[in-house]
């Protein structure tokens, strides 16, 4: 999984284009793209599907899936479009992630569907599953009149695999297990007896079919003897500050003028870093050896986590990054 907070610069998709292929080569099942706008953190990534098209022409197995498309920023038809000339140039491998987005600067680009953008995405979710099986949605035209149209070019897959992403949210969760879906989450606002608890209520809504749930997690697989947590330290803090700037500018956008004298205070912020890495690195992430990152992947499995998006870009040279899968694959993958 790919979320840079990495500064604009020359290059700066070569990361993406080389993990992706060595993942490719090694027997990852597949490479997830974000969707964010208007900032540093993951700022990137605009469109997946023009990620993942890209991807497509430089890969021969990995699946291409977005993580996520933040559908009520979008018409559905578009989406279905993009995604189904990526599901042909791709030879059927993508899958999307939809989610509702959560910063109201995206929505920038929708302003009208903040207020409304859960129920708006299950209802878009209904509208990308008939357009993808070859059914009709109703619009209007520019001359007032009603029509019925459809997406060409059809897809490969008769059907889309999707996912509903949740950071942590029984009710989407539960949504997701109602409308027979996969989960995409992340332990950034929830622990693991709380993940726990949401799969259980996820699997508790299913009804007995199948779903999967995938934990995205920072990833970098050490090597023997290396001090992980001080390759780490500085690149996750890094990173971590850009997460905590995102958030400050949209709980400023609401009025919350306290955050913004707080996060101004950089001793404050400081100790924010450090706490939350500390949080990250023992017990949210596949940060360490062979042997620590084993016994995560063991406790996720038992709370139910049935894949990881190992999210490797966020901020160590990308010869480390590579390093990091090479190692990560050569321990974990079959």
């Amino acid at each position: 999984m790919f979320f840079s907070s990495t500064p604009r610069q020359r290059g700066r998709y070569d990361l993406v284009l080389e993990a992706s292929r060595l993942a490719d080569d090694l027997g990852f099942a597949a490479v997830w793209v974000p969707e964010r706008h208007f900032g540093d953190f993951g700022g990137i990534f605009p469109n997946p599907a023009v990620m993942a098209a890209h991807l497509a022409a430089s890969t021969r197995h990995i699946g291409l899936r977005a993580g996520s498309v933040i559908t009520p920023l979008h018409e559905s038809i578009r989406v279905a479009e993009e995604w189904s000339m990526v599901d042909n140039l791709s030879g059927g491998r993508v899958s999307v992630s939809i989610g509702s987005g959560w910063n109201a600067n995206d929505f920038a680009l929708a302003p009208d569907r903040f207020a409304d953008r859960r129920e708006v995405m299950w209802e878009q979710f209904g509208e990308l599953r008939t357009l993808w099986s070859g059914g009709q949605v109703e619009r209007r035209n520019g001359a007032g009149e009603t029509l019925r149209v459809g997406i060409q070019p059809q897809p490969v897959q008769a059907e889309i695999p999707v996912w509903a992403t949740s950071g942590g949210s029984r009710g989407t969760f539960e949504q997701a297990g109602r409308h027979r879906v996969n989960v995409l989450t992340h332990m950034i606002g929830q622990d693991l007896p709380a993940l726990a608890d949401n799969i259980a209520a996820y699997r508790g809504q299913l009804g007995g079919a199948d779903g999967l749930v995938t934990l995205m997690l920072h990833t970098y697989a050490g090597a023997i003897g290396e001090d992980v947590r001080s390759t780490v330290g500085e690149a996750m803090r890094g990173y971590l500050r850009s997460a905590l700037s995102l958030k400050q500018s949209e709980l400023s956008g609401r009025g919350r003028s306290d955050v913004s004298a707080a996060a101004e205070d950089e001793e404050m912020v400081n100790e924010l870093l450090d706490v939350a890495f500390d949080k990250y690195y023992e017990h949210g992430s596949l940060l360490g050896s062979v042997e620590k990152i084993g016994e995560m992947i063991e406790r996720v499995g038992s709370a139910g986590v049935g894949e990881i998006a190992c999210l490797v870009d966020f901020g160590l040279p990308p010869e480390a990054v590579l390093d990091g899968i090479k190692r990560f694959a050569a321990q974990f993958l079959g």
